[in-house]
């Protein structure tokens, strides 16, 4: 609720984002707002997870991406 100190069109470094529309803590269309204002990011938004199933299904996609990056 408040600013976070800089401008999320500002960063320059790789980003990932997964974000599941079933999330009831954070709703699916703030996802979509980070990933239109962070250059270059790499966006994973699926509809079957929510805020903790992405942890139990999407860890090895996580890591398969950061394996592939660096």
């Amino acid at each position: 609720m408040k600013p976070w100190g800089f401008a999320l069109e500002g960063i320059r470094g790789r980003v990932a984002l997964w974000h599941g529309r079933q999330d009831r803590f954070v709703p699916f269309q703030h996802g979509e707002w980070l990933a239109e204002r962070i250059p270059a990011a790499h966006l994973h938004l699926t509809h079957g997870d929510g805020h903790l199933t992405l942890f139990q299904h999407r860890v090895p996609a996580v890591h398969s991406w950061l394996l592939g990056e660096f």
